[in-house]
């Protein structure tokens, strides 16, 4: 047999023109790795093949293994549909329902990362072992979290409706005009609108539009139900947001739960020293990326053309136009007011102070715009409209707060100011609040206190009510480039 071998070997190596040494491993060209034997002294050329034991060969790729396991909690029950995954992969799996996984781990190496809710997540090294038992520890902090939920509180392991929770770190994180603002994007299926305006209401919708008609949550503050203005609120003085999504939360509150129900909780005092604290930020706030608009010639071409392609011509084949007359190209005005009017109009003239003498501003009186006018100049170059009413507008937001208490009593009070000027010129918003939470322990079994809290502001709105209404507007109406801007 190994006399066959060799025979077929010769015929191969021959015909190739390479040579067979037993022993040796050729490498890369003439690099030889010696194996087994007396190194060879003379005769070895660059086309060789070697063929060593298989006992002696080094593996060029190691496969991968497959691990398998247990998944327990620290009570010994098994735990279903925890998630196994290879750290920095995609790979991984879920424990069956007999707390068993099975996972492949290329090459034997790398990490496997344990997570559960409510428990502890655990990495462990895989090391080329085929079996690794898990034991995951719950999660204590945030099952012992107490949740306001109605008319008490319960620990959030025994809740079985669908409720988030926010605490004020959160809500604090960006500056907001009022509560639902802050609420934006922080809650899994709720959804906040606003008028992009100081002081603007807020749309709250949980897990989309239940009715025809009223979709707004209620709104549970300090255990008083409410529906009303939120602008009043301040988010500092706010220790929790408790919301519940769920038609359980109608069990407590009634008919009025049926959009869900935000339970907000205010800041109390503590047992201690009394501390005093002082909080603000100032900031700017920036309009986004404006309309590119059209300057004054370039928006009478286009009328031209529009009146042009539409046949609204005269009978000299042309366009006619108040403003930019009726000729075959328009012409732009000095004179808005009396539209069309060209310097040495005698309608524009003026007296030796420099006075219009036919300036007219009573729009009632039978002469206005026959011989009076309320003579205004045009903007030759354009109006940026845009440019002009919205400019970066400052926030500013300042609060003081005492809080403290002994055995006997608890105290929290604050004073809070904020100020937001709009981005629009001639928009803003105020707001001026007071709030004092007390309780006071007359013995073990009476204790008395208030909630207390008086608001104040200003808001000065944009015209239509929204920004979007007032653009619309802006540019339909008349705010044309020849129009200038006048405070």
């Amino acid at each position: 047999m190994k006399r066959k071998i060799r025979n077929a070997l010769c015929s191969v190596t021959m015909a190739a023109g390479f040579s067979f040494i037993p022993g040796l491993l050729v490498v890369h060209g003439n690099a030889i790795e010696h194996r087994h034997g007396s190194p060879p002294t003379s005769g070895i050329e660059s086309h060789k093949i070697t063929i060593t034991d298989r006992d002696s060969a080094l593996p060029l790729l190691q496969a991968e293994i497959t691990v398998s396991g247990k998944v327990t909690d620290n009570t010994g029950e098994v735990l279903p549909g925890v998630n196994i995954l290879v750290k920095g992969t995609a790979n991984g799996t879920t424990t069956d329902t007999n707390g068993d996984y099975s996972l492949s781990v290329p090459d034997g190496t790398g990490t496997l990362v344990f997570s559960f809710i409510g428990y502890t997540s655990q990495e462990v090294s895989v090391d080329n072992r085929t079996s690794i038992n898990v034991t995951l520890l719950p999660d204590v902090i945030s099952l012992s979290e107490v949740v306001v939920t109605g008319y008490g509180s319960q620990s959030k392991r025994d809740i079985t409706g669908a409720v988030s929770t926010i605490d004020s770190k959160s809500l604090l994180s960006t500056p907001s005009t009022n509560v639902g603002q802050a609420l934006q994007g922080k809650v899994a299926g709720v959804t906040v609108g606003n008028e992009n305006s100081p002081g603007g209401g807020v749309m709250v919708r949980i897990r989309g539009f239940g009715t025809i008609t009223d979709n707004s949550p209620l709104y549970v503050i300090d255990g008083v139900p409410t529906k009303g203005n939120l602008n009043t609120i301040n988010q500092n003085d706010i220790e929790s947001i408790q919301i519940l999504k769920d038609a359980s939360s109608a069990s407590i509150y009634g008919s009025r739960a049926g959009n869900g129900v935000v339970i907000i909780t205010t800041k109390k005092g503590k047992m201690g020293k009394p501390v005093f604290t002082y909080d603000m930020y100032v900031g700017s706030q920036q309009p986004g990326k404006f309309l590119d608009l059209l300057n004054t010639e370039e928006y009478a071409q286009l009328t031209w053309e529009s009146r042009i392609n539409a046949g609204a011509v005269g009978a000299n084949g042309n366009p006619a136009h108040a403003q930019f007359g009726n000729g075959p190209a328009p012409t732009i005005p000095d004179y808005i007011f009396p539209a069309g009017a060209m310097e040495g109009d005698p309608r524009v003239a003026q007296d030796a102070n420099g006075q219009y003498i036919n300036y007219g501003s009573n729009i009632d009186a039978a002469d206005f715009n026959k011989t009076k006018w309320l003579i205004t100049k045009a903007n030759k170059s354009g109006t940026d409209w845009l440019d002009e009413i919205y400019n970066p507008a400052p926030i500013q937001n300042h609060q003081i707060g005492i809080s403290g208490g002994t055995e006997a009593g608890r105290y929290a009070m604050s004073l809070n100011y904020f100020d937001q000027e709009g981005i629009m010129i001639h928009t803003d918003f105020k707001r001026y609040s007071l709030r004092a939470n007390t309780e006071f322990n007359i013995n073990k079994r009476i204790r008395f206190g208030e909630n207390f809290q008086v608001g104040y502001s200003e808001r000065v709105n944009q015209p239509g009510g929204t920004a979007v209404k007032a653009i619309q507007r802006l540019l339909h109406f008349g705010f044309n480039p020849l129009c200038p801007f006048m405070m």
